[in-house]
């Protein structure tokens, strides 16, 4: 996540974010006073589905909402049937 970054900003990018790989995928786990959790598994939901996958993701800890969340990431390929995007312009 924090390629191209001085190492300032590596570290600071280095102490939101940790990963670990499971047998099934990945648990990410986010630290942060700005709270966007949220923001980081609808960007995780989108570049998978981006990449022909779908990510199944489940909050194992903390919240979305709050300064503190572990989210476990399994990618599972999409069926062949296209998907309608779910990006609203208003």
């Amino acid at each position: 996540l924090a390629a191209g970054l001085s190492p300032t900003q590596r570290r600071a990018v280095d102490d939101k974010f940790a990963a670990e790989p499971t047998e099934a995928g990945l648990t990410l786990t986010y630290r942060s006073p700005n709270r966007l959790g949220a923001f980081y598994v609808a960007l995780a939901r989108r570049v998978a589905r981006h990449y022909g996958e779908r990510a199944e993701i489940t909050i194992a800890d903390g919240t979305l909402d709050g300064p503190f969340c572990v989210f476990e990431v399994v990618l599972a390929k999409l069926s062949a049937i296209p998907v309608k995007e779910d990006v609203h312009v208003g």
